[in-house]
C-alpha cells in the first residue's frame, strides 16, 4: 500500500485541492503507465473528508504520441463538450504527472483486455442497442475532423448486475489523437470512415466476442 499527499484539478481549471490517496497497484497496467486503485482523502479547512474509491494512472510520458497529461485532458474537455460518454470524474495531477478517475470497479467491465464469452453476450440485455452506440460516439467524436479520433482502446463496455450495458472512454491516452482539419499534431490524416473501422474492431472482438479472429482494421 502507497501513500500519496498531491493537489488535483478539474480539467480546464485552476483551482486545486489537496489530497492525500492510499494506493494498491492493479494486476492490469497500460501502455501510459502504472495503474492503481485509490481511496481518496479531501483535505478541507475542517480536516480530512473521504472522497470515495477512484482509479488512478501515472502516466509515462515520451513512450507513444499524445500520451502526455496536457493532451489527454484536451481530449477530455473535447469529447466532454460533445456530449459523449466521459468518466464523470477526471482530476489532473501535475505534480505526479497523473490521472485520477471514476472507478468503475462496481460494474463487470469489458475492454480491449477483457471480452465478453458467449454466455456474458446472452446476460447483456442491450447487445444491439451498445453495439450501435458505439459507432455513433465514433462519428461524433470525429466531429468533421475536428474533434477525436478515438481508438478502439478508448472504448470500455460496463455492465451493471440487470444486465444493462453502456460505453465509457475511459482511456484517452494513446490511438486516440487530437484533430483539426482532419490531421493530427503530428500531420497524419484520419477519415470519418477509419474512425468507424476503431469503433467496429471494439464491437467485433470485445462485444461479439471474437477476440484471437481476424482484426478488421488491420486486414
Amino acid at each position: 500500500m502507497l501513500e500519496r499527499t498531491t493537489t488535483i484539478r478539474k480539467p480546464g481549471a485552476s483551482r486545486e485541492a489537496h489530497v492525500t490517496s492510499q494506493l494498491s497497484e492493479n494486476k492490469v497496467n497500460g501502455d501510459d503507465g502504472k495503474t492503481y486503485h485509490a481511496q481518496v482523502n479531501l483535505h478541507t479547512k475542517r480536516g480530512e473528508k473521504k472522497a470515495g474509491q477512484f482509479f488512478v494512472k501515472d502516466l509515462v510520458e515520451g513512450r507513444r504520441w499524445e500520451t502526455t497529461l496536457e493532451q489527454q485532458e484536451q481530449k477530455y474537455l473535447r469529447l466532454k463538450k460533445l456530449g459523449l460518454p466521459v468518466l464523470p470524474t477526471f482530476r489532473i495531477d501535475q505534480e505526479k504527472n497523473s490521472l485520477l478517475m471514476t472507478n468503475l470497479s462496481n460494474y463487470k467491465i469489458y475492454d480491449n483486455y477483457h471480452h465478453l464469452t458467449s454466455d456474458e453476450r446472452e446476460e447483456v440485455k442491450n447487445i444491439d442497442q451498445v453495439s450501435q452506440q458505439v459507432r455513433e460516439i465514433a462519428i461524433k467524436a470525429y466531429d468533421n475532423g475536428n474533434g477525436v479520433i478515438l481508438s478502439y482502446d478508448a472504448y470500455t463496455l460496463i455492465v451493471n448486475d440487470q444486465g444493462h450495458a453502456e460505453i465509457k472512454l475511459v482511456d484517452l491516452g494513446f490511438g486516440s489523437f487530437l484533430l483539426t482539419d482532419g490531421k493530427t499534431s503530428e500531420g497524419l490524416r484520419w477519415t470519418e470512415a477509419e474512425a468507424l473501422h476503431e469503433a467496429n474492431d471494439f464491437v467485433y472482438e470485445i462485444i461479439e466476442g471474437h477476440a484471437g479472429e481476424q482484426n478488421t482494421y488491420f486486414g
